[in-house]
Order: C-alpha cells, then sequence, then structure tokens
C-alpha cells in the first residue's frame, strides 16, 4: 500500500526508497511546491498571531470565523481547500498515473493534514 513520507532537511536524511516494488528501485515520489502536483495553498502566522492560508492568487482565504488559531487548523483547511478542488487546485484534470502504486513525499509531518493523501487516494482508486 503506498504510503506518505514526510521529506527533511536534517543532516544525512535521503528519500527513502518506494516500496512499490515496480521496476528497478526508485525512491518515493517528491509531490510538494515547485511539482506540478503541489498545493498552492500556503499557511503562513500572520502578524496578529492568528494563522492563515493565502490562495494562489495571494488571497486570504479564511474559515467561517476568520483566521485560524491554531496551525493545524489552517494546514486542515488548506488540506481540504485541494481535496476539493477549490480555485487552481485542478488535480482532477491531472494525469495521476505516474503516481500510482507510488509512495509520495511531502514536506508535512505524518499527523497533520496533507494534500498528498488526496493524491495517494486520487491515484489508487
Amino acid at each position: 500500500m503506498p504510503q506518505r513520507i514526510q521529506r527533511k532537511r536534517s543532516k544525512g536524511w535521503r528519500m527513502p526508497d518506494c516500496t512499490c516494488g515496480q521496476g528497478n528501485p526508485h525512491k518515493a515520489v517528491y509531490v510538494g511546491r515547485g511539482t506540478k502536483w503541489g498545493n498552492p495553498h500556503v499557511v503562513e502566522r500572520e502578524h496578529i498571531g492568528a494563522w492563515c492560508v493565502q490562495g494562489p492568487c495571494n488571497e486570504w482565504l479564511l474559515s467561517w470565523e476568520g483566521f485560524f488559531a491554531t496551525k493545524t487548523q489552517a494546514l486542515k483547511h488548506a488540506a481540504f481547500l485541494y481535496d476539493t478542488g477549490c480555485h487552481t487546485c485542478a488535480w482532477h484534470d491531472m494525469d495521476l498515473t505516474p503516481l500510482q502504486g507510488h509512495d509520495l513525499a511531502c514536506w508535512c509531518p505524518p499527523n497533520q493534514p496533507c494534500h498528498a493523501d488526496t493524491l495517494l487516494r486520487e491515484a489508487n482508486t
């Protein structure tokens, strides 16, 4: 079963091999920003101390209540926006065949919401 890998910057860390067993050994597929699969919604801490989600056109994408009290709430909202195809997150129009069966890597911690979860689900159903 494909899994989500947390990419890290710590010294000596290397991208792990994919567990798919397809073809020659290869690394997990990076799906973060800078790739066509990256989530364009950026989670940032606002100057007032609250968390917000900035959209691909630099607009603020707030919850119904406004800013988010925690980073986890903002990350969950950003993943939700990606999952629902909001704005330019047109993953449903993309060819996800290159991701099928492969482990996906992103910077999000495993216990946090992440757009890679959407890609794993959609590429493997």
